[in-house]
């Protein structure tokens, strides 16, 4: 008796729901297939899809899609964590820093502020002996500029306060506790100094006493006055932008010395951010006798345009470039957002610890908020919707400045001393073409 052979064909519907480990490399056009294949009846075939897919941010529409209304209960769950992956895997820390060399004094240790360099060559951050300069893609020591002395304008109490980057990267301006400004290059060399500020038209009636009393300065110098807490260069590197209570807000000539002052009363800085055209400036103080106060200024005028108050204190601040909105970041972990047109003020997230930095990215889509809370230490909002777009993963004691690099690239610090560089992650090769 004759056996017949017979063949079997598998049909397409089957050739979908084979392995996909051995499909290298997988092109784009391979992504449905492997969002049906989620919902294979071998678990190890739904296993590889969901590796595969895991690996290829390109997907994540077609995997949105399948969370939101495939038909099969298992896709759905599958498709939904994978999103999930792809949010969480955003920002992954490109380089760290190690402890600053030679170290600071134990008191001294916080890396208290960051700027980024207009080129992106480097960001600067602050430690008690000067402004240390960091790889902006390693975070890799480069060298200290910015040290103190005793030009800055007396007894110094060792800890900077402010730092700025010159808009053609080549100057670092730093403030200490004693309110001088210095000015130095990139090979430390000293630039400019710009002697702290002795109290003039300011009241500063409420300062403590006991601390105008001890102090060694020469009359009239209020170190609490003094103290800067904005520091920015205006866009054409010849004038500095800074707010402290013994003068108020000063735009600051580099090479003729001359100040144009906008006079705060008992109102003590607290947080400055300037447009990139320099036109105008935000400016967030706490009361010495007032309420809390967010302010912005015509920079051109020296001259106030819109006058809010807070109920805490405002220690971060961001600008948008036609200055129609103004970010807060407040103590009492508040993030606002003020529109001074029409005096409107919109609380878009409350986190359990103070906000005390902010950050807008170039072309202003992102804001990045630094807090204190260890659990959610940084984030992401779309200023376009005001929601959270990605969070960092938990740090120890939370985050205490950022600063945008570039697009793809952010900076932050936190009270630990150490500088992250957080690198955005690229799209694959394959989903560009």
């Amino acid at each position: 008796m004759k056996r017949l052979l017979i063949c079997y064909i598998l049909p397409p519907f089957m050739a979908a729901l084979t392995p996909v480990a051995a499909q290298e490399p997988v092109a784009p056009s391979d992504v449905p297939s492997l969002v049906r294949q989620l919902g294979a009846s071998r678990v190890r075939l739904r296993d590889e899809a969901d590796a595969l897919l895991r690996t290829m941010p390109e997907a994540e529409a077609a995997v949105r899609l399948a969370a939101e209304q495939d038909p099969a209960e298992e896709v759905r769950l599958r498709a939904a964590a994978i999103a999930r992956s792809y949010r969480d895997s955003l920002w992954t820390v490109a380089g760290a820093t190690a402890a600053p060399k030679p170290p600071p004094p134990a008191r001294y240790a916080k890396l208290r502020q960051v700027a980024a360099s207009p080129d992106g060559s480097f960001v600067a951050g602050m430690y008690s002996g000067g402004a240390i300069l960091f790889d902006a893609r390693t975070a890799q020591q480069i060298r200290i500029v910015g040290t103190p002395g005793a030009a800055t304008g007396g007894d110094l109490d060792g800890v900077l306060r402010a730092v700025a980057v010159s808009p053609d990267s080549r100057w670092v301006a730093t403030t200490d506790e004693s309110g001088g400004i210095l000015i130095d290059d990139l090979d430390g060399r000293r630039v400019k100094t710009i002697p702290a500020a002795r109290a003039g038209g300011n009241s500063i009636a409420n300062i403590d006493a006991t601390e105008a009393a001890q102090s060694s300065r020469a009359p009239g110098f209020s170190t609490a006055g003094a103290i800067i807490w904005g520091l920015h260069f205006l866009p054409d590197g010849k004038e500095l932008l800074y707010a402290n209570l013994n003068e108020g807000l000063v735009r600051c000539h580099l090479e003729t010395g001359e100040k144009r002052i906008l006079p705060l009363g008992n109102l003590r800085p607290r947080s400055l951010a300037v447009t990139p055209d320099g036109k105008t400036a935000a400016l967030g103080s706490d009361p010495l006798d007032l309420p809390c106060r967010l302010q912005t200024v015509d920079l051109a005028t020296m001259s106030i345009r819109s006058d809010i108050r807070l109920k805490t204190i405002p220690n971060a601040v961001a600008i948008t470039r036609d200055g129609s909105r103004v970010f807060v970041g407040e103590n009492d972990g508040s993030i606002l957002i003020h529109a001074p047109a029409d005096g409107s003020v919109k609380i878009i997230a409350q986190h359990s610890k103070p906000v005390d930095g902010l950050a807008l990215f170039p072309d202003e889509s992102t804001l990045v908020a630094a807090t204190m809370d260890p659990a959610r230490p940084m984030l992401l909002y779309d200023t376009q919707t005001l929601k959270e777009a990605w969070a960092a993963p938990q740090a120890e004691q939370g985050y205490h400045h950022v600063a945008v690099v570039d697009g793809n690239r952010i900076a932050s610090t936190g009270n630990d001393s150490f500088l992250q560089i957080w690198q955005k992650r690229q799209a694959s090769k394959s989903s560009s073409q």
